[in-house]
């Protein structure tokens, strides 16, 4: 019950009335002709007297402030006129004086308010106490009883302006809350309703622009920032967030513009301020040196579209074909060069990368790119010496972005210089105060340190930019507990459950780390993976040509024949597993029968499984490269993948757009938690070539993550790149020193080269590593076996009996104990 709302509640209903009390003022007797005689009238009974008269009685006793005789009054005319809204409305008045609870004085309001829709007074009186149960729902931490009551508010005109910001910050704590709970659809359609009832209120449409920015969708993200921006431009943190969203896809320039617009208003925006040093940095005021006229330095726009098209359909070796054959007609083309040397880093090429920047830099030497790219592709090679020079370089020119800072960091603390190394860092956050590797990477120094306390103050300022990153999470954990605080660290990885992956390594430690380890993904056999159920089937597919529908070339029987008819009615009516298997039975007899593959993706699709929906839309493109109906459903997948740049080049290219758009869907990054699974799903159905170009893509958008790095050297093993392999394992391995996965696979490929010495001190590498796992040391226990190095496989099976094991962890170490070791090969 809440009492304290009434005295306002008083004074509104009282004023509202003022009219109609002095209307019935005299105690409901009727005025009498002073001239006529005098009659005697019989009184009537209260169930006789009309409503206008029983309600001025109702009244009467309201403005002598009897209260109980009133509300005794109102409760008998309702009880004889239940459709009278005037004595609900003077009920709920007498109730108010009364001091009932708000809940009865809410009930006589809403009823009053249904009988009397246009009483100003019922419906102000309602809407103050709707208002007061949203406030407190919101901070009960309920957002969706809060929207329900404020839009009725805003319906009511209550207080419409600030019923709108009310109403957006309750928007705001549902999104939130279905984001952080791993929700992004649901946190999504929150924003977008909230944009669609109050168009005008600019912060719900900046809550939906920075959730399209948190999974990459950019274009769509930039969409809703310029409408807003337009409409409100003079809404700080709209420009702000639209110059942030500028410069994450590469409109520098652009960028600065709205930071200094803001300026000129809100010079004291820390955001801002800190934007504008880090983009001031980035942008070379002014060209130096003219060029050679007779160099081609104006990219040539048609083979920028055809590059955007190919980069947008992550086709490394198309890119690379093109840029050869231009260059081959254009050699001093500069523009292309450097491009050439950028691809040629992406694909792991680090010494053709570094020969092509430093080509470029011979003639351009005051190229901001080209120098950063020549200085990471010199740390690649093993230069580190040589990639410290260049980076002091660009840092003494007072043309350093917080990036360049950061990875001078890096370059110390491989070499052992830690003091410089924080140094460097904390310069990086100097030049950008909200640069969260640089944060982290203090913190990890700090622990190193045995600071625990500043290294959980740093852990906790990345964690704050960056939530959703398990990296952060996971060390921020570990520094904890070698802290002592194991109570504290358990919070820090249960804080990170929404955001767990089975195809996260950082989500396995963490999930390690508390006592529940994630189920291993586990690859789906092909064609047909285990099935569940899903939506409603897609129409079926069927092959097309410029002249319509078509019976695809093979044979007619493939979609008359029993076993198709049957998985395609078994698809409609929503069986997928008999789909999944009949049309299964149909490509094993017949590869090249594109409707079943078709069909096999459609219902995997239906399932939400996009990986293995696009693995076989892949295969279907094998058999017709450029048929349209395959092209847009693998469109669709990726783009339910989170592949974004993907989804839009197969889209440019099915429908056969224009340059500007397979532009803009090279800027747009995919969602990076992508890319593994899908990759591992590739080679499970045999699609090694498909699988390196999808996770170069991955690596070439997040250089560095250790994860991805790794899987690279994965694929490139499986198209028998094993340089490319071993390269991308090292790089691994600097990314994440602590790693133990890198080391045990560069032993492993060692092995495959015959060095075994070489592997086994790999192997004896990873055993070093503070983050190594029993079901590892299990695995090398073996490699050691059958390698013949039984000494060493003795010594860590003595160490695993001395670890806390789970039951199957003992049951493993009990084969090794208990029966002789496996053969040597």
């Amino acid at each position: 019950m809440r009492f304290m709302r009434t005295p306002l509640l008083i004074g509104g209903l009282s004023v509202a009335l003022l009219a109609t009390t002095l209307a019935g003022c005299g105690g409901g007797g009727r005025r009498r002709n002073p001239v006529s005689a005098a009659t005697e009238r019989p009184e009537k009974s209260e169930k006789e007297i009309p409503g206008s008269e029983a309600n001025a009685r109702i009244r009467a006793a309201l403005d002598r402030g009897d209260a109980k005789t009133a509300e005794r009054l109102a409760r008998k005319q309702i009880e004889s006129h239940p459709a009278d809204g005037e004595a609900h409305r003077l009920l709920a008045r007498s109730l108010v004086a009364l001091n009932r609870p708000d809940e009865d004085v809410k009930k006589a309001l809403e009823k009053a308010e249904v009988l009397q829709p246009g009483d100003k007074s019922v419906r102000q009186g309602l809407a103050g106490l709707l208002d007061a149960d949203a406030t407190e729902a919101l901070e009960a931490g309920k957002p969706e009883n809060a929207i329900r009551l404020w839009k009725r508010c805003l319906a009511m005109k209550y207080e419409p302006r600030q019923t709108e910001q009310r109403l957006a910050d309750a928007y705001r704590r549902l999104g939130e809350a279905k984001a952080s709970a791993g929700r992004p659809a649901e946190a999504e359609k929150a924003f977008r309703e909230a944009v669609a009832i109050i168009p005008d209120n600019p912060t719900s449409r900046l809550d939906l622009a920075k959730l399209l920015m948190d999974g990459d969708r950019l274009v769509e993200a930039q969409r809703e920032l310029k409408e807003l921006v337009d409409a409100h431009p003079n809404f700080a943190d709209g420009l702000v967030s639209y110059a942030s969203l500028l410069r994450r896809m590469g409109d520098v320039r652009g960028a600065l513009r709205q930071v200094e617009q803001v300026l000129e208003f809100a010079p004291e925006h820390a955001e801002a301020l800190a934007l504008k040093t880090d983009l001031a940095n980035t942008i070379p005021l002014r060209q130096e040196e003219e060029p050679p006229a007779d160099r081609i330095d104006e990219p040539d726009p048609d083979t920028v579209r055809k590059l955007a098209q190919l980069e947008a359909a992550g086709d490394l070796a198309g890119q690379q074909a093109l840029l050869e054959t231009y260059l081959a007609v254009h050699a001093d083309a500069a523009w292309a060069r450097l491009r050439q040397a950028t691809l040629y880093e992406r694909m792991g090429r680090h010494e053709d990368a570094l020969a092509l920047v430093e080509t470029y830099l011979s003639g351009s030497p005051n190229d901001l790119r080209a120098r950063l790219l020549r200085a990471r592709c010199l740390q690649l090679c093993g230069r580190a010496d040589d990639a410290l020079l260049a980076l002091k370089e660009l840092a003494s020119e007072n043309t350093a972005t917080a990036q360049v800072f950061d990875e001078t960091g890096l370059v110390y603390a491989k070499l052992g210089r830690f003091d410089e190394a924080g140094g460097c860092w904390k310069r990086a956050l100097s030049a950008n105060p909200s640069y969260a590797p640089a944060m982290f990477n203090l913190g990890q120094l700090a622990m190193e340190q045995g600071k625990a306390d500043e290294a959980r103050d740093w852990f906790d300022k990345a964690l704050a930019r960056e939530p959703s990153n398990l990296k952060f999470r996971y060390f921020s954990g570990l520094n904890l507990k070698q802290a002592g605080m194991e109570p504290e660290a358990k919070a820090v990885w249960e804080s990170a459950k929404a955001y767990l992956t089975p195809s996260d390594p950082y989500a396995a430690r963490i999930a390690a780390a508390l006592g529940k380890p994630l189920p291993a993904p586990v690859a789906p056999p092909a064609p047909a993976p285990v099935a569940v159920a899903a939506e409603p089937l897609p129409i079926a597919i069927r092959s097309t040509t410029a002249g319509g529908v078509v019976v695809p070339p093979s044979t007619e029987s493939e979609t008359s024949e029993p076993i198709y008819q049957a998985a395609l009615e078994a698809a409609r009516a929503g069986k997928y597993q008999e789909a999944i298997d009949g049309f299964g039975r149909i490509l094993a007899a017949s590869p090249a029968n594109f409707n079943a593959r078709m069909n096999l993706g459609n219902v995997y699709m239906a399932m939400n499984r996009p990986s293995d929906a696009a693995a076989h839309y892949l295969l279907a493109l094998k058999q017709e490269r450029n048929n349209v109906n395959a092209l847009r459903a693998l469109s669709r997948a990726y783009d339910e993948l989170g592949l974004r740049g993907h989804a839009a080049g197969l889209a440019a290219r099915a429908s056969g757009a224009n340059g500007d758009s397979a532009a803009s869907s090279a800027t747009t990054r995919s969602n990076p938690r992508a890319f593994g699974p899908f990759t591992k799903t590739l080679l499970a159905n045999g699609l090694a070539e498909e699988a390196l170009s999808i996770i170069s893509v991955g690596v070439a958008e997040n250089p560095d993550s250790p994860e991805l790095v790794l899987l690279q050297g994965d694929v490139y093993l499986a198209v028998r790149q094993d340089a490319q392999a071993e390269s991308a394992y090292r790089r691994a391995l600097e990314i994440d020193g602590q790693n133990p996965a890198p080391l045990v696979k560069l032993g492993d490929l060692f092995w495959t080269r015959r060095q075994t010495d070489a592997a086994v001190l790999q192997y004896q590498a990873a055993l070093k590593s503070p983050l190594i796992d029993p079901d590892t040391m299990f695995g090398i226990v073996e490699r050691f076996s059958r390698l013949g190095r039984r000494t060493e496989a003795a010594e860590l099976l003595g160490r695993l009996k001395g670890m806390n094991l789970s039951e199957s962890q003992l049951a493993e170490l009990h084969k090794y104990t208990g029966s002789p070791s496996p053969s040597v090969d």
